[in-house]
């Protein structure tokens, strides 16, 4: 086992490593949908989306980004704060097929212009209020 330093920091019976399943990411929340469908996936200002609301928002974005032409293994970039419409559109992405480059709207124009050229985004997911910055 690796001796790393942070470990001696760890309380008694957390693992040092865990093994997940070579599944999508998406997966996991499609399991949690089935299981869970319930439960609240994510709380925002008081505002709860439930598993199977997460699950459906994100097949109903998944199916508009495809209708779009975005395929599998195009860069998708997200120019939002942390939200649930990041969530939404985050998993979307993924279940096309996308990758994912999320992109933080405090950068400056030139940080942005940067990041987005290097990974070689072709999409943008927007909220409208960010919406001039990228344009």
């Amino acid at each position: 086992m690796e001796n790393r330093p942070w470990f001696q920091h760890y309380d008694e019976g957390v693992p040092f490593h865990i093994d997940y399943p070579p599944v999508p990411l998406f997966h996991f929340l499609e399991d949690n949908a089935r299981k869970y469908p319930d439960r609240a996936a994510t709380i925002f200002k008081g505002a709860k989306i439930s598993y199977r609301e997460l699950n459906e928002l994100t097949d109903r974005l998944a199916a508009g980004l495809y209708d779009l032409g975005i395929r599998k293994g195009d860069r998708v970039g997200l120019f939002m704060p942390n939200t649930p419409q990041f969530v939404i559109a985050y998993f979307a992405i993924l279940k096309i097929g996308g990758v994912v480059v999320a992109t933080n709207p405090l950068y400056s124009p030139r940080e942005i212009e940067h990041q987005l050229n290097d990974a070689g985004v072709e999409y943008m997911v927007v909220m409208s209020n960010y919406y001039e910055r990228i344009k």
